[in-house]
């Protein structure tokens, strides 16, 4: 496919592009899904899209991609950091309608590793107070909740499609929504606030249409996906159950054989349900880093999704008071290795020096 693209001559926005979209729309059982270059360009977008202005207010999790903040702030918004369920790391319902102000005007989830948030709570709650729902779907594109694709029922769902991502672009994003006004605003948004692309331009197109005329007609940016990235991710996509498969398999190994014991802990994970991103457990605060350590140099790389962003330094002016669930979490969290090609034997390996380290403990 992807010599398809490159004996084309035509590597940018084009055909393969549409075609993902097509078929991510069909996986994610929404009306539009529009591709993008990030989910972080996504997100930027879909608030814009949204209406929200300078001073607005933003509900979301503190524990999440820093990206997804510093969009926040560029578009001169205001994060307001909710707490998390201590049984899944997912926003906390409960937390969110206590931060409502007369400044709120979106609520903006994260499905953390790939595990659904209560999306259906959430939207009631936005529905009571008039607000926009925007899903941060970055970790669950192919995650079911209720029967339902994440992303299928929100005013918008943003995913990615980067290089550790189970679907990958090389680097993309997207917007699924179910709003005919709302996709048509991303559309023109995507290419600049032209009013058509330079694929429709140009192609199908003779002398008397005039392709090299082009009106900007909105605000816009330049955040278009490219043939290349979508031809990488068009491939994965169709072989997506064998994916989803490999995944749940790594995950329902770990949660067979980790010992939850002294202090370590596996949040609530779904794996008929979850295409996860990412797999972590929970250490004990104090030995967390020590674990870390001696996995590495033992050859196991890990990592830390996330550390809390209201006790970031730069963050630091809307840190509102403690989040202690969220704390806790962001002292004992670690992420282990669970890509898709994770082979039987590396999996033993991991499970069994985690097992060693624990005897220590």
């Amino acid at each position: 496919m992807l010599d398809e693209v490159l004996e084309s001559g035509w590597i940018g926005q084009g055909q393969k592009v549409f075609t993902f979209e097509e078929e991510c729309k069909k996986e994610l059982q929404a009306k539009h899904f529009i591709a993008l270059s990030s989910c972080t360009k996504s997100i930027e977008i879909a608030l814009i899209v949204a209406g929200c202005m300078p001073g607005d207010e933003v509900i979301l999790p503190s524990l999440t991609y820093a990206s997804v903040i510093q969009v926040i702030i560029k578009l001169g918004l205001v994060p307001v950091f909710a707490t998390i369920e201590k049984e899944d790391l997912n926003i906390s319902v409960n937390g969110i309608e206590r931060l409502i102000t007369p400044k709120t005007r979106v609520i903006l989830p994260l499905h953390f590793r790939g595990h659904s948030c209560r999306i259906d709570d959430v939207l009631a709650i936005a529905e009571r107070h008039n607000l926009m729902v925007i899903e941060d779907a970055a970790h669950a594109f192919g995650s079911y909740y209720k029967g339902s694709p994440v992303g299928s029922s929100s005013h918008m769902a943003c995913f990615s499609f980067g290089p550790l991502k189970n679907i990958c672009c090389i680097e993309g994003g997207g917007i699924a929504t179910n709003s005919d006004e709302i996709a048509e605003k991303i559309l023109t948004y995507r290419n600049m606030g032209m009013a058509r692309s330079t694929w429709h331009r140009y192609n199908n197109s003779s002398g008397q249409d005039k392709p090299w005329h082009y009106e900007v007609v909105a605000r816009g940016d330049k955040c278009t996906q490219n043939d290349v990235g979508a031809a990488v991710g068009l491939m994965q996509l169709r072989r997506i159950e064998e994916i989803r498969q490999k995944k749940r398999k790594i995950i329902e190994r770990y949660l067979a054989e980790l010992p939850e014991e002294k202090g370590l802990e596996i949040p609530a994970t779904d794996p008929q349900n979850d295409f996860a991103y990412i797999f972590t457990v929970l250490a004990g605060a104090s030995w967390r880093e020590p674990l870390m350590a001696y996995l590495w140099e033992k050859g196991i790389s890990t990592a830390v999704h996330y550390y809390p962003n209201h006790l970031q330094p730069f963050f630091a002016k809307y840190n509102r008071g403690p989040l202690p669930v969220t704390e806790d979490a962001g002292k004992r969290i670690i992420t282990l290795p669970s890509y898709t090609d994770l082979a039987e034997s590396e999996q033993a390996y991991i499970i069994e020096e985690i097992k060693k380290f624990m005897k220590q403990v």
